[in-house]
């Protein structure tokens, strides 16, 4: 409780992340562009985003950035799943918004994170448990690849990023300072 979390992700790993969250009693602010996000189906945005807020915002516009950095100005958490350099580029990165809010935590949430050859590949679920072998090992009703009946690389790392952000905050109590979680 006493939480602000302004979350302005698509996607399974980081709706997780954001609805655990809003499970242990913070507040989170579902910040989607006009229309509302790309997910589209309504069952798993029932899931994901339910206990949230919503705000519309479109990010691309300076009134939209604005209302960003309204909701941004009270916030502990910031979630972003632009891809990488997105968020820099609409002045929304790590370094800008840890220079102007500098207890903020920014989680961000990439499929291979922000550097490295691999940072520009998708990183949707399905696609990552290809990469590792996973669906090779699934047993099924045919020969070949199997997609895996959970969506258990979408969980892992919507649990592992819920600890790096109590991580965070635990370590913002101490040294006062946000960090950037990826």
């Amino acid at each position: 409780e006493g939480l602000v979390v302004v979350d302005a992700t698509w996607g399974m790993p980081a709706g997780i992340a954001s609805h655990l969250l809003a499970d242990y009693g913070a507040t989170v602010i579902k910040l989607e562009r006009p229309g509302g996000g790309p997910q589209g189906h309504d069952v798993l945005r029932s899931v994901l985003d339910r206990g949230k807020w919503s705000v519309e915002a479109d990010l691309a516009t300076p009134e939209g950035l604005e209302v960003a950095h309204t909701l941004l100005a009270a916030a502990d958490v910031w979630l972003e799943s632009f891809g990488p350099g997105r968020a820099a580029e609409l002045g929304l990165g790590y370094d800008e918004l840890h220079a102007r809010y500098p207890r903020l935590i920014q989680a961000t949430f990439t499929g291979y994170g922000h550097s490295g050859p691999l940072r520009d590949r998708p990183g949707y679920d399905a696609l990552v448990a290809a990469r590792c072998g996973l669906q090779a090992e699934q047993a099924g009703h045919r020969k070949g690849p199997i997609f895996l009946g959970h969506p258990t690389i979408a969980y892992c790392t919507g649990f592992l990023a819920t600890i790096g952000i109590l991580a965070a905050l635990r370590a913002r109590h101490s040294s006062g300072a946000g960090q950037l979680v990826d």
